[in-house]
């Protein structure tokens, strides 16, 4: 039997090196005729006016040539005929950013990544009709630094849910274009997953385990549809009082994800 998430996620992920040679983590999705990258914004650059001001990212794709698998890094700019081919989430506190990468397959018609259709982003809908809540099962596919295949392929990175997905969160939020700490409330919900740097802007998906409780009686006993439950955008930390040190930041396992509503806003900013 085929697994979903290898099938669809994991090919559609996509690693990306910004101008400064950082790291982070894309996903493609189909929307009509439109190939769409959806990373995080800082993923570019943490601040506006820097992202308005690059001109490319370099792509890590698999190609296929004579039925192998090779990675390849390309350059891929960010203009066409003097028009920008990315947008922004209009929420500057919602780090989420979309590249029409449409092109790309007619210079690699052998690229083995390919999109996921849009139709597989959960809505609230969706959120209701299988129960989706605190405790379910996701997998993040992303790229941290520590640890790479040597071909472009993601590792793929168990996980649960720890806060009440749909319920929006208030926490403190740097601004990078003022340098002000700010309150915010994130659009999204918090995962417990040993996720790393590198891994920013990676696709967070249900897990396609069976069903047992909860959601309507037709979902009971059936594998969960592989949904896109949202983007992976920031580690959240905490502070611990250490002997001889004082009180240091350390991880605290949990990390931010923006909802899959805030993919579909950006996705539907191109026409």
């Amino acid at each position: 039997m085929s697994d979903p998430i290898n099938d669809l996620w994991v090919n559609s992920t996509i690693r990306i090196e910004n101008e400064q040679g950082k790291f982070g983590t894309g996903f493609l999705i189909q929307k009509n005729t439109k190939k769409i990258l959806v990373t995080n914004k800082h993923v570019l650059h943490e601040c506006r006016s820097k992202r308005e001001s690059t001109n490319f990212v370099y792509l890590h794709i698999n190609i296929s040539e004579d039925e192998q698998i090779i990675g390849k890094r390309i350059q891929f700019n960010l203009h066409a005929d003097e028009h920008k081919l990315w947008t922004e989430h209009p929420d500057v506190q919602v780090d989420v950013l979309g590249i029409d990468v449409s092109t790309i397959y007619e210079c690699y018609p052998n690229m083995v990544v390919k999109p996921v259709d849009s139709t597989l982003i959960c809505d609230r809908s969706y959120l209701q009709q299988y129960n989706i809540v605190s405790g379910r099962q996701i997998v993040v596919l992303g790229y941290p630094l520590t640890v790479q295949h040597t071909t472009n392929v993601p590792m793929r990175i168990p996980g649960s849910i720890v806060s009440q997905i749909g319920q929006n969160i208030r926490d403190k939020w740097k601004n990078p274009d003022t340098g002000e700490t700010e309150d915010r409330i994130i659009r999204g919900f918090l995962i417990e997953s040993n996720v790393a740097i590198g891994s920013s802007g990676s696709p967070v998906v249900l897990d396609t385990v069976i069903n047992i409780f909860g959601g309507e009686q037709n979902t009971i006993g059936r594998p969960f549809p592989p949904f896109l439950l949202g983007i992976l955008a920031e580690e959240k930390f905490t502070y611990i009082d250490t002997p001889g040190s004082g009180v240091q930041p350390s991880y605290s396992g949990l990390t931010v994800v923006f909802s899959a509503e805030t993919i579909i806003d950006v996705i539907n900013l191109f026409s």
